[in-house]
């Protein structure tokens, strides 16, 4: 994920190389889910942008979850 630290957008890049539905979550440090969007991701090296302006600055976690595996990183809303 780029930017990060970010404040009005942070951009997900996807590698792959099939069809696949991706929910995108990002929660507070409470665990509360403040953004949620399920994708489906269709071709090679395909961005995904994410509003943050709606966001407090603070630490959040990113979770992307698919069929088949998971990823989680730290985002810093500025």
């Amino acid at each position: 994920i780029y930017p990060n630290p970010a404040s009005s957008y942070v951009k997900i890049k996807v590698n792959g190389d099939s069809e696949n539905d991706i929910r995108i979550n990002i929660s507070n440090m409470n665990g509360q889910i403040v953004y949620s969007n399920d994708i489906t991701y269709i071709n090679t090296n395909q961005e995904v942008q994410i509003p943050l302006e709606k966001l407090t600055p603070g630490l959040y976690q990113l979770m992307m979850t698919t069929t088949t595996s998971n990823y989680t990183e730290k985002l810093i809303v500025k």
